[in-house]
């Protein structure tokens, strides 16, 4: 039987990530705690590791894609398994505000929100480039081109020195 894994509510108010990189795609087989991509949220670049052994039945977003808390991001399953359509979720809640005191109501059908474009917010060189987003930031603030840095730190991943250095 095919299971989902949704975007988990990792606390710090951390609503949404952004899809980095994926390390495996539909077909691959997977180990229980492999790690099979990235997601940046407004806070860090965390790892995304696989809580089933099996085979990737279904990728639901890409690489630059942002994903809400709660939203099915891939599904595991046995090799030749097929995935209902059903668990690929990606609409909004059909909830509105209601009034001053805050409840929720159901909206209407026709009130159903739609999608919106996905535009990615850094280029696929950028996305790729192993960094915070503390020394993205300072990067920015510096005017430094992060595309044009060698990391020093591990795995090649700039660090806060490289950026100064590289003014």
């Amino acid at each position: 039987m095919p299971k989902e894994f949704k975007f988990p509510d990792i606390g710090e108010g951390i609503e949404e990530g952004e899809i980095v990189k994926w390390y495996v795609k539909e077909g691959d087989k997977v180990e229980e705690h492999q790690v099979v991509g990235e997601v940046e949220t407004d806070k860090a670049v965390a790892e995304i590791p696989s809580p089933y052994s099996g085979t990737v039945l279904k990728i639901n977003f890409r690489e630059g894609e942002t994903v809400k808390v709660g939203q099915t991001l891939f599904v595991i399953g046995d090799e030749g398994e097929s995935v209902e359509e059903k668990t690929v979720e990606r609409k909004e809640p059909k909830f509105k505000a209601a009034g001053a005191v805050g409840y929720l109501e159901e909206a209407p059908e026709d009130d159903e929100i739609k999608p919106k474009p996905v535009i990615a917010s850094r280029s696929v060189e950028e996305a790729t480039i192993l960094a915070t987003p503390v020394v993205r930031k300072l990067a920015k603030d510096l005017g430094v081109d992060i595309t044009k840095i060698t990391g020093t730190g591990p795995d090649g991943r700039i660090i806060e020195d490289d950026v100064r250095k590289a003014t």
